[in-house]
């Protein structure tokens, strides 16, 4: 009887691990064929390069955060390809379909981006720089100023950035054997209990104390469309196992900015950056700031380093978009 009642409980044990792992698979490839069909492939003379390309105007060129791809350079800035404006998004080498020999440091992913610009017969671009992107579009600014006619750097690093401490939540991203199981779970939870796990986030990304962060989550629960922005937001960061090199290679280079020369940065520039930014501090943009002198800073009280998260984030779209169109007259 005994031997019956182990047989069951290990066949039962198999028929669950089987249907864990069919349905991991089936969410990963789910994922790995939407990237697929949402990018193209450049051969530029510096290599393969990612990318997508959105609506029509004047074009801003996305340099994205890490972890991320193509895929959520389009998807944070899609607004302004709604507003007479084209988005040009690029995995960054390491990230995707962009292999890590078209460019390991930030000034060689700048020249790659030029690269890809003279390929796509686009001669000027205004650059956002999200987060881990900073440095690359820093880069850009100055080794090829005369492609840009503007710069928005958004919860970007520009200072030198080393990583002291990892939470469970870094250590399951960042994993090169579970991440993307971890992440799978994470995602469900995140589909599932959104709210749990942004607030798991805000642990992790902002500075806010308990309370504050649960002022702000119930400020979000109120808006479904903020809820459903998160949940999208998640899936440009995963699968890792597509992302890690790009992030792997991001946390060395960061290493390297310390000494930037960014005086040398001429185009007007936007800083926009949250004062409750864990990640990024917010030191990175008051350094940036003093540094450009053409450059103007727009601080987001209380916010962390999910800057588009939050009752601000209309009037953000609105600052972004008039900065854009006030300097989108300097195209040749």
């Amino acid at each position: 009887m005994l031997t019956e009642i182990l047989v069951a409980i290990l066949i039962l044990g198999l028929i669950g691990f089987l249907w864990l792992f069919l349905n991991f698979r089936r969410w990963k490839g789910d994922l790995l064929r939407k990237i697929e069909a949402g990018g193209k492939i450049a051969e530029t003379p510096r290599g393969p390069v990612e990318y997508s390309f959105i609506g029509s105007g004047p074009t801003i060129l996305i340099s994205h955060g890490g972890p991320g791809g193509y895929d959520q350079g389009e998807f944070l800035m899609k607004f302004f390809a709604q507003q007479g404006f084209s988005v040009l998004s690029v995995s960054r080498p390491g990230y995707l379909g962009t292999p890590i020999e078209s460019g390991a440091t930030f000034e060689e992913q700048a020249d790659t981006m030029v690269s890809l610009l003279d390929s796509l017969n686009i001669h000027s671009v205004a650059v956002i720089g999200v987060s881990a992107g900073g440095p690359a579009a820093l880069q850009l600014a100055m080794r090829h100023h005369e492609r840009l006619w503007s710069l928005i750097l958004m919860g970007a690093v520009s200072q030198e950035y080393i990583v002291e401490e990892i939470s469970l939540l870094g250590r399951i991203f960042m994993s090169g054997t579970i991440a993307d199981m971890g992440l799978w779970i994470f995602d469900f939870i995140t589909r599932h209990w959104p709210l749990y796990a942004l607030t798991k986030l805000m642990e992790v990304e902002s500075t806010l104390n308990k309370e504050e962060i649960k002022k702000f989550i119930e400020e979000i629960k109120k808006s479904p469309a903020q809820v459903e922005w998160f949940k999208e937001f998640l899936q440009t960061t995963i699968p890792m196992s597509v992302r890690k090199l790009g992030l792997d290679n991001d946390l060395k280079q960061l290493k390297t900015v310390a000494d930037y020369p960014l005086e040398k940065i001429r185009v007007p520039t936007l800083i926009v950056h949250g004062t409750a930014d864990k990640d990024v501090p917010f030191t990175h943009a008051e350094f940036a700031n003093s540094k450009i002198s053409n450059s103007s800073l727009l601080s987001l009280e209380g916010v962390g380093h999910i800057l588009w998260l939050g009752n601000h984030q209309d009037e953000l779209k609105m600052k972004i978009l008039k900065f854009l169109q006030s300097n989108s007259h300097q195209i040749e």
